[in-house]
């Protein structure tokens, strides 16, 4: 396997497999920097520019970040 642009390893598939601790780490300072913001200002006033700022990473990480969070609810929603 060759290693992926900072993002992982490259999978049989071709695919990107993230790598858990390094996301999971991603993850929980998104989810931190997200609150201090939104009980400084409300949640309507955050912006995914302060959240990615105050979390030290792009706001392509936020929102993929995000993304996968909302799949992820939607399955288990769905489910039921």
């Amino acid at each position: 396997m060759t290693p992926a642009k900072n993002r992982g390893t490259t999978g049989e598939s071709g695919g990107i497999r993230r790598r858990p601790g390094r996301t999971n780490r991603t993850q929980l300072r998104l989810f931190e920097s997200a609150m201090v913001i939104m009980s400084e200002k409300g949640p309507t006033a955050t912006t995914v520019e302060e959240v990615a700022a105050k979390a030290g990473v792009s706001k392509g990480t936020v929102k993929s970040t995000a993304s996968r969070a909302l799949d992820a609810l939607q399955k288990i929603m769905g489910a039921q």
